[in-house]
């Protein structure tokens, strides 16, 4: 994460860039420089790459419904892909971004509860973390554990969001 966020901003930074000072996209400012079957080789490519990623998203939607509710897994994930599309087709962009950006803002519930729920890290959901709700006989070590506590909570938090950064950048650039 220390290496590819940097990376990854520094190559928005170019894109946007490049795209400002010739008023093309990458794509076409790509195919000036590069034989054409390569362009369309990356362009395949990166295709291919955002369907997986997009398919893998709308599974992982099914398999949470299907943890929450009991609902048939695949039935959930093909109710959301065809009401992603049909918010997508019929839904003006103004207002479905702004929807979008509520939904995202809620995600930030997660953090919040990742370092003010008492419940363990080790998978175990019937008891809570006696790191978290027993005091502690030595003061002077409360910060380790409690740091130790926030440490992982944070990694499991950062699990996800280079996946979360390169579709909101996927996002980001299509816009009008």
């Amino acid at each position: 994460m220390l290496l590819t966020f940097p990376l990854m901003v520094a190559i928005q930074m170019v894109s946007a860039l490049v795209g400002r000072v010739t008023g093309k996209g990458l794509a076409s400012n790509m195919g000036q420089v590069m034989p054409r079957p390569l362009v369309l080789g990356l362009l395949a490519l990166l295709f291919v790459a955002n369907t997986v990623n997009v398919g893998a998203d709308l599974a992982a939607m099914g398999e949470a419904a299907n943890l929450v509710t009991g609902l048939n897994q695949h039935g959930a994930t093909i109710f959301f892909a065809a009401a992603s599309l049909a918010l997508q087709l019929f839904i003006p962009y103004r207002k479905y971004a702004r929807f979008l950006m509520v939904l995202t803002f809620s995600l930030f519930a997660y953090v919040a509860i990742m370092f003010f729920a008492a419940a363990g890290l080790d998978g175990d959901r019937r008891r809570p973390d006696r790191t978290a709700s027993q005091p502690h006989r030595n003061p002077r070590h409360h910060h380790r554990r409690h740091f130790r506590h926030h440490h992982q909570s944070l990694s499991l938090l950062l699990a996800r969001a280079p996946r979360s950064a390169r579709k909101w950048d996927q996002n980001k650039t299509s816009i009008p």
